[in-house]
């Protein structure tokens, strides 16, 4: 079902002299806390979550390894003009946090995508995440692309029993591809048709769902029907970032 909600996910590269770890450390330390503290930033922004990423289990490791080191996710406050009204073009992202940016990000090959959000299983957001970002097969529209997916293949995901009875939540988020931008607002942006978002109770239940065998005689051909593979693909830990608290003591 639709949910009308705007997701929007920062693909996130990090300064080349920084570790991994010391990476993850100023994005959840320092860089959670300014944007949690920022009022700007919570005019524009219902929610805000860290994916931190994880080793993928050497069987779903297909393709080359992502070139990025992180996933930021928002749902949007509704406004008419998702891109001109945006916090990246607030006075105090530029001159606040785009500075803090610059201690830990090579910003210049970040990028932000745009979408709308599909819920087709609900269910808890605990566990461990998969995200995979799809681009769409040789053949197909944009639009062909997405009815496909939330139409055929969503209901083809739901019947294949030992793969859906491991997913504790689905999401996918459709792509507005007329949205998507170079997160410092230069250059070329990446662009995905759309983002699945998979929740599992755990590392080994996400690896029983894409190694069962029932998935890889449905479910994996009639990904190659509509996705151009191999797709960018992550396992995640979720870090919630909340709203500081501006009230009294």
């Amino acid at each position: 079902m639709a949910s009308n909600k705007i997701s929007k996910f920062t693909l996130l590269k990090r300064r080349p002299d920084l570790t991994r770890d010391e990476y993850n450390n100023h994005w959840h330390t320092t860089h959670a806390h300014i944007l949690a503290s920022s009022p700007a930033f919570w005019r524009y922004t219902e929610s805000y979550v860290q994916n931190h990423v994880l080793p993928i289990p050497a069987a779903l490791a297909h393709g080359p390894e992502p070139p990025f080191d992180g996933i930021a996710k928002t749902y949007q406050k509704p406004r008419d003009d998702l891109v001109k009204d945006d916090f990246f073009n607030d006075p105090s992202y530029l001159t606040v946090v785009r500075q803090d940016e610059l201690n830990f990000l090579s910003v210049y090959e970040c990028t932000t995508l745009y979408n709308i959000e599909h819920i087709v299983k609900d269910g808890p957001r605990s566990g461990v995440k998969y995200l995979s970002f799809l681009r769409r097969s040789e053949g197909l529209d944009h639009e062909q692309f997405l009815d496909y997916w939330i139409h055929q293949h969503a209901a083809l995901v739901k019947i294949v029993k030992p793969f859906y009875s491991l997913v504790r939540r689905y999401v996918q988020h459709h792509g507005r591809l007329d949205l998507h931008r170079p997160m410092a607002g230069e250059g070329k942006p990446e662009t995905f048709d759309g983002v699945v978002e998979l929740y599992f109770d755990s590392v080994d239940d996400l690896e029983k769902a894409y190694t069962h065998p029932e998935y890889l005689a449905i479910l994996r051909p009639d990904e190659a029907r509509f996705i151009k593979g191999p797709s960018m693909r992550f396992v995640v830990e979720e870090r919630p970032v909340n709203k500081a608290n501006s009230g009294g003591s």
